[in-house]
């Protein structure tokens, strides 16, 4: 089965557009975001409060909107969720658990430098992902 993509972003970096000078409102890192294609912005709460108004005031086009949303919900609907919405049906919480701490460890090996006090070469970084 093919998942539907959409693109989401990492937590509170639409406000971090403002916050390291690429915007100087909430309303223009908003706008940045989603007209870059981040079709997903759920923790800090901007697109909530600034794409509406942006809409009123005709600076975005709500085409674009039901595009954005029509891809995070074919997406949802592939993985299942309006199935059972509290699950996460492709792989179970302990295999999650598993692999993050697999990978944790395996990226912590790889970026370690400083070893008993003394700064060792930094190892060359060769991804096995």
């Amino acid at each position: 089965m093919e998942i539907p993509r959409f693109c989401s972003k990492r937590l509170n970096a639409v406000q971090e557009l403002k916050d390291h000078g690429v915007a100087a409102t909430d309303e223009e890192a908003s706008l940045l975001a989603f007209n870059a294609g981040v079709d997903m912005n759920m923790t800090d709460g901007l697109y909530n409060r600034c794409l509406e108004k942006a809409l009123r005031e005709g600076r975005v086009d709500i085409k674009a909107i039901d595009a954005s949303v029509e891809r995070i919900l074919r997406a949802k609907y592939a993985l299942g969720l309006f199935e059972d919405p509290l699950s996460f049906p492709l792989i179970s919480k302990r295999e999650r658990t598993e692999v993050r701490s697999n990978s944790a460890m395996t990226l912590a090996r790889k970026s370690c430098c400083i070893v008993n006090g003394f700064v060792e070469k930094q190892p060359k970084y060769t991804s096995s992902f």
